[in-house]
């Protein structure tokens, strides 16, 4: 349910991971209007009594979407469990494996786990309204969240692309040397997303070819572009190809990122709802095509995929991974195929999202009404910044041969 002031039985949500007996709490919306998506959220104070002690506590509840339309999309009843396990199972295994194997540094990209439910029923086995997952509020430790219409500077960019190959290099080294491992322990969490195949993709897709239809230099390609916006469809299970199969994010973009900037920033990787078994070259694509600065991503895309691949093999290295398949080469081979198969389409669908103007996303996950003709709407009247950055997105997939 929306507009919450408290969660409830807050001291069960805890009990393993803080303890104590909660004093008080104060939940309030931690997003504005516009910024929720796949989920709602709040931000949660509450004080917990130890003996004679009483401690002060800071954390993010992720909670249930309220309209339908997220619900189906995000596919809820099976990502908002999947995204429990992650924090359960999937990353401690990660970690101990990395560590294991003698990476020399940890996955300290994920935010510390507090406690969840799926429901306040205990016998319950679907998720419902009262769905909860309880983090630590990142800010506490100055982490924050970038303006989204400006995106990532050059220096943090390259600190997020080293986690980012980490992220991607440990379970891949998993599946090559220990698959049952893998099968078990993370496979399982990486669940089908959903979808919007039906009236939702159609409506989105409306709104999108109006908008492109409706800019003179991006006329010459509407048959190509028409073509690779209804034959994509991003959150489908991908062609595996190998070597370069691992987990991927699939919604790697700012607003499931926090940092501290600049070149050695500290970086979160947020919002493990909708992972995929796929090649890793997806996620780099769709981050530095829809998240880096303007100004950056221009004149630097190239040496941010250069980066992101040697990054990539020294964390195999590490790992003991044999990679003379690995090439360079093959790398760029996948980032043409991800870019042309789904994510050409999946970032010029999330450009106009990110570039919105700010309250306006019509289909916010705290919204009960939401629809998705309220996003076709507002996305086929585009603002000088969509507009300027999907001319640059037409430009690079022509001169990439991505259509």
């Amino acid at each position: 349910m929306a507009n919450r002031d408290k969660i409830e039985k807050l001291d069960d949500l805890i009990k393993e991971s803080i303890g104590g007996e909660v004093l008080e709490q104060h939940a309030q919306s931690l997003l504005p209007p516009g910024e929720n998506y796949g989920s709602v959220m709040y931000k949660v104070d509450f004080k917990v009594r130890k003996g004679r002690r009483t401690e002060e506590h800071h954390a993010v509840a992720k909670c249930t979407p309220t309209n339908q339309i997220t619900q189906e999309l995000f596919n809820i009843k099976e990502t908002f469990k999947a995204e429990i396990a992650w924090y359960t199972t999937v990353i401690p295994t990660l970690r101990k494996f990395a560590k294991d194997r003698g990476l020399d540094r940890d996955m300290d990209f994920f935010q510390e786990f507090y406690g969840a439910r799926i429901s306040l029923d205990p016998r319950s086995d679907t998720v419902d309204l009262d769905g909860v997952i309880l983090t630590e509020n990142l800010k506490q430790r100055g982490f924050y969240n970038i303006d989204r219409h400006v995106g990532f500077d050059a220096s943090t960019t390259f600190s997020i692309l080293k986690d980012l190959a980490t992220f991607h290099a440990v379970p891949l080294a998993m599946r090559l040397k220990y698959p049952a491992l893998f099968d078990t322990k993370v496979a399982p969490y990486c669940p089908k997303f959903g979808g919007a195949e039906g009236p939702s993709k159609e409506q989105i897709d409306k709104g999108l070819l109006s908008f492109f239809a409706s800019v003179p230099e991006i006329q010459p390609y509407m048959d190509q572009i028409t073509r690779t916006i209804k034959e994509s469809f991003p959150f489908k299970q991908r062609e595996l190809r190998e070597p370069w199969i691992s987990v991927i994010h699939l919604d790697f973009w700012c607003n499931n990122i926090m940092v501290t900037g600049g070149k050695n920033s500290k970086n979160i990787i947020l919002d493990m709802q909708v992972p995929m078994i796929a090649s890793p070259a997806a996620d780099v694509i769709f981050f530095l095509l829809t998240s880096v600065s303007f100004e950056a991503i221009k004149t630097r895309f190239d040496l941010f995929l250069k980066f992101y691949y040697e990054e990539f093999i020294k964390n195999l290295k590490q790992l003991k991974v044999e990679t003379s398949a690995f090439t360079f080469d093959s790398f760029i081979e996948e980032v043409n195929h991800a870019a042309k198969t789904a994510e050409l389409a999946h970032s010029l669908g999330h450009v106009q999202m990110i570039l919105m103007e700010k309250g306006t996303s019509g289909m916010d996950s705290s919204k009960t009404d939401s629809k998705p003709e309220d996003v076709a709407n507002i996305i086929s009247k585009p603002n000088p910044r969509q507009i300027e950055k999907t001319k640059w997105l037409i430009q690079e997939a022509v001169k990439r041969n991505w259509f």
